[in-house]
């Protein structure tokens, strides 16, 4: 029956995110990526490991759909990109750059055990449902190596249930793609069912949460938003103001080999 339900679930979000990944891409970078984006993707690298012994780390996206991430950290790292969408690889493609692209499901990755340094995955646990993401999470700790990272983000109910968009914690965008919010407790009772250590739960975008709800603020943000991205880095960095982020980070390592 699970497995039924996992075959349903899937082929229903592979079907949205194909048929919307050009339009999410361009609304993407068009809209909150603007200014916000940027502040998103140098925290995942921050928070990455250390390269050792003279090698580029190797990082799985999880999730990667249209790979603006992915691209970014390309520039850093050895990547590969794993998405469940065919469509959003073939945009990824599409950007040039040094990334191996692969359509999977993350309950069930064609990867090596044991074969990244670090693991991120950029608000795709929301879009998946809780067995699932007990599943996925599973899967990107057996393919870490022993002592790899991982760092994954999700919506915070804390502050989006201001949002219009989010009017209760679980429920369906007008698209019909399925999300779900999560308070800090909730997110480190996820990781509790995990094998992952020193799990740390962060805030994301206290500035862009203050203003977005706000419709004055909300269009302010939008011409004026690069005035609030030494802000948003620093709180990021100093793990200030979590339940005021409108994303919760989440840091754990797999235990070290003895």
């Amino acid at each position: 029956m699970l497995a039924a339900v996992d075959a349903r679930f899937s082929s229903d979000a592979r079907q949205r995110w194909d048929q919307g990944a050009a339009a999410y891409d361009a609304r993407h970078i068009r809209s909150r990526s603007r200014w916000f984006g940027p502040v998103e993707r140098r925290m995942y690298r921050s928070l990455l490991p250390a390269p050792s012994n003279g090698r580029r780390l190797r990082v799985l996206d999880a999730g990667a759909g249209t790979g603006v991430l992915s691209a970014y950290l390309a520039a850093h790292a050895d990547v590969v990109s794993a998405d469940l969408s065919a469509a959003s690889l073939a945009v990824l493609r599409t950007r040039q750059a040094s990334v191996a692209p692969v359509q999977a499901d993350l309950a069930r990755l064609p990867l090596r055990p044991g074969s990244f340094d670090a693991v991120v995955s950029n608000v795709v646990f929301p879009h998946l449902p809780d067995e699932l993401v007990v599943r996925a999470l599973l899967e990107l700790h057996d393919v870490l190596r022993p002592g790899g990272t991982l760092v994954f983000t999700v919506f915070n109910w804390e502050t989006m249930r201001r949002f219009r968009t989010f009017p209760t914690p679980r429920g369906r965008f007008p698209s019909g793609v399925y999300y779900r919010a999560y308070t800090a407790d909730e997110a480190r009772a996820l990781m509790n069912a995990t094998p992952f250590r020193d799990v740390r739960v962060r805030g994301l975008g206290a500035v862009y949460a203050f203003c977005q709800p706000r419709r004055g603020l909300h269009r302010l943000y939008h011409r004026l938003g690069w005035a609030t991205m030494p802000v948003e880095y620093v709180l990021q960095r100093l793990g200030l103001l979590s339940r005021a982020g409108a994303y919760l980070v989440v840091t754990a390592r797999k235990t070290p080999a003895s």
